[in-house]
C-alpha cells in the first residue's frame, strides 16, 4: 500500500549518499578483452626483451670459448717450446 502524505503527493525517494556504479555486461567484456591483450603485449615484449639478451649472453659465452680455445692452444705451443732441448 503506498503511503500518501496530506498534500496528495507520493512522498521523495530518500537520497543516498553512497555512489553504485554498475557495468554492463558487454562494458565488462570489453575491459576484460582489452586488459588482456594489453597485458598479452606487454607480456610478449617483455619475452622478445628476455629472448634478445639471452641471444647477447650466448653470443658473449661463443666468444669467450673460442678465445679461451685459441689461449689453451698458445699456451700449449709455449709450454712444448720449453720443454724442447736445446739442440744447437
Amino acid at each position: 500500500m503506498l503511503n500518501i502524505s496530506p498534500g496528495g503527493r507520493l512522498p521523495k525517494p530518500k537520497r543516498s549518499n553512497s555512489f553504485k556504479f554498475t557495468f554492463d555486461e558487454d562494458l565488462q567484456h570489453h575491459l576484460t578483452v582489452s586488459s588482456t591483450r594489453l597485458l598479452e603485449s606487454q607480456g610478449k615484449q617483455q619475452l622478445q626483451e628476455i629472448m634478445t639478451q639471452i641471444l647477447s649472453v650466448q653470443q658473449g659465452l661463443d666468444s669467450m670459448s673460442k678465445l679461451m680455445e685459441a689461449q689453451n692452444k698458445s699456451m700449449s705451443k709455449l709450454m712444448e717450446e720449453q720443454n724442447k732441448p736445446l739442440l744447437e
